[in-house]
């Protein structure tokens, strides 16, 4: 099996964890929208404090976010990596943290294409472009 195919079937065994928290959370409280689930979730994985804080009205699986991000990377043509407890699923060594891990090799030309195929969900830095940045403090990108 390839990393790629084990890394799919981390994203599989991940999204079916979060199903099975989410029914769960549907039991315990049946009346409650899909809002207040994701924040129940979020206090069960972060904490009653950071999910407080830092808790948006709508969040996006983990998974999801991956998918679109290793879409992204893939149309423009970035070199990446994945890293942390996707990676260790992948190689055989199942670890459930709740984040991806992304080391993506940046360049000049391939940056501009990688951030317009993000969805407008997400957020990108409009300080300029971040190979310049590296280039300017003195770091290949």
């Amino acid at each position: 099996m390839t990393p790629c195919e084990r890394l799919n079937i981390g994203a599989a065994l991940w999204a079916a964890g979060d199903a099975l928290q989410r029914a769960s959370a549907r039991r315990d409280f049946p009346d409650a929208d899909d809002d207040e689930i994701n924040f129940r979730l979020a206090v069960t994985r972060y904490g009653a404090e950071l999910a407080r804080k830092a808790l948006p009205k709508i969040m996006t699986p983990a998974s999801d976010v991956f998918a679109l991000l290793r879409g992204a990377l893939e149309a423009a043509r970035v070199r990446y990596a994945i890293g942390g407890s996707w990676a260790s699923t992948a190689f055989g060594e199942p670890r459930f943290t709740n984040d991806v891990d992304i080391l993506a090799e940046f360049t000049a030309e391939n940056i501009a294409r990688f951030l317009a195929r993000l969805p407008e969900t997400f957020f990108a830095d409009a300080g300029g472009n971040p190979a310049d940045r590296f280039a300017s403090a003195g770091r290949s990108t």
